[in-house]
């Protein structure tokens, strides 16, 4: 089996002379003969300048004159499978192996395409005995390889770890493999195994900016922050032009809220996409972060300028039109991002701005668009159970149990439950609700039951609660 490499391959002039002859053949109808090996070139030839359509033309052309080949079959079943077509690929290779038996080729290639069909068992199987089959060292690894990056297409990261750990054995410092390993641990979850892997890499190869890049995301998945700039740093120290690395060593800053770091690590970014319209979005975040709104709406224009269709953008825009109460001009901005990309956060700016203008009506249609589109977003139902409760008490505790259904480990939804109770005069549910919310809460859960009801401090079981959970006198809370 041959490895294909159409970035770095250049024909020498033997070949481009045997080309020319074979398409000239081709375009005159002509039998001219050309021997196996010849056939093989002119095959490897278009796959490495990745034109499959041409290869396989060639190989049919190749099968008629040499319909005994075996070789000529698996470059034959090796395209099929990089096509799409496994199952056609496995009836020819069934042909090659009556003919000339089981190889490790055509066990590689049988196991390529039953992975292609789902049947990973068999795919398994045929990898094994291809690997023990394989005499050449090189060839092994190769092949090892390749399929581990066809376990990796349908996500059985487990079977690549397997397939990479074997090439790893053979040599330690493979620097793809430990990089592609570490990418499949990260996949499973496993952070700890894919730094370790990733730090193998780096040490391999200390200028491999990839892995310095790779090891960043993993850090910044795990909110790790410090550390992925750290890496992103070191990806763009070795290679400036890494505009990956750059962009997301912005959005670690963003994490980090060094909000005017940010803006300048995006601008470098733009120096290599000026047309980034979500890049845009980006820096104008940050500007509204170091309150610089006019700066932020320069910024979102410019998003919208370049694409259109940036939601984000109008998003944005609409805002800042809050802020200023250019009410009329915020509702176009957030109307069209919504009719853009109905996202939640957009329907929640609409909920606000209707609030600003009192059309409460239109805002609670909006919150609860928010919370059915994010229903883990709890600050929409609390907007939306106040907006009922405003004329249905009962209403509002359905909402609450909604949220509750959830964010069951939301505290603040038992303390909401707790004042509507309250103040409905079921002090049973009230006392079961509090309860369990001060059993729950932690010193950073928001507790706003005595904000809303603050007659409750009176209440000699209410105070024996907080007494109990919270080592708190109410009383002598409320007097301070």
């Amino acid at each position: 089996m041959n490895n294909h490499n159409f970035i770095e391959y250049e024909p020498d002039a033997e070949t481009v002379d045997l080309i020319r002859r074979y398409e000239n053949a081709v375009q005159k109808r002509s039998k001219d003969y050309f021997d196996e090996e010849e056939f093989e070139a002119i095959i490897d030839h278009y796959l490495n300048i990745n034109k499959s359509v041409e290869a396989i033309t060639a190989v049919d052309r190749a099968s008629k004159q040499y319909p005994y080949s075996t070789d000529l079959k698996l470059r034959h079943a090796d395209i099929l499978i990089v096509k799409g077509d496994a199952s056609r690929a496995l009836q020819i290779l069934q042909t090659a192996e009556q003919m000339d038996g089981c190889s490790g080729d055509v066990l590689f290639l049988k196991g390529r395409a039953y992975v292609k069909l789902g049947n990973f068992n068999a795919a398994n199987e045929c990898f094994e005995k291809g690997w023990q089959a394989e005499d050449d060292d090189e060839e092994r690894e190769w092949k090892c390889f390749i399929s581990a990056g066809d376990w990796i297409d349908v996500k059985e990261y487990k079977l690549a770890i397997h397939c990479f750990k074997k090439i790893i054995d053979n040599n330690p410092e493979h620097e793809q493999a430990l990089n592609d390993i570490a990418y499949c641990y990260d996949r499973l979850g496993d952070s700890q195994t894919a730094i370790q892997y990733y730090n193998d890499c780096i040490a391999v190869n200390p200028f491999s900016d990839a892995a310095w890049y790779n090891l960043g995301n993993v850090h910044n998945s795990h909110e790790r922050y410090e550390e992925a700039l750290q890496a992103f740093d070191f990806a763009i120290a070795v290679n400036p032009q890494n505009s990956s690395a750059l962009y997301n060593r912005a959005a670690t800053l963003i994490e980090l809220e060094r909000f005017s770091d940010a803006i300048e690590s995006f601008k470098e970014y733009m120096q290599f996409d000026i047309n980034n319209a979500q890049a845009l979005c980006a820096i104008a975040e940050c500007y509204e972060n170091i309150n610089a709104p006019a700066k932020a709406l320069k910024y979102y224009m410019s998003a919208i300028k370049i694409d259109p269709e940036c939601a984000d953008a109008y998003y944005g825009k609409g805002l800042i039109m809050i802020d200023r109460t250019h009410y009329d001009a915020a509702l176009e901005c957030l109307h069209r991002a919504i009719c853009i990309k109905p996202k939640a956060e957009y329907f929640y700016g609409m909920g606000v701005l209707m609030l600003r203008i009192n059309a409460d009506d239109v805002a609670l249609m909006a919150f609860r668009r928010s919370a059915e589109l994010d229903p883990y977003d709890i600050e929409s139902w609390l907007i939306v159970s106040e907006l009922v409760g405003s004329t249905d008490l009962r209403g509002a505790l359905g909402v609450l149990d909604e949220a509750h259904v959830h964010n069951p480990h939301k505290v603040v939804v038992f303390f909401r439950k707790a004042a509507l109770y309250y103040i409905l005069k079921d002090k049973k549910s009230c006392l079961a609700s509090l309860e369990q919310a001060l059993k729950l809460s932690g010193e950073t859960d928001s507790d706003d039951f005595l904000t809303i009801c603050p007659e409750a401090v009176k209440d000699k079981r209410i105070k024996a609660l907080y007494a109990r959970y919270k080592n708190n006198d109410i009383s002598t809370t409320s007097e301070s």
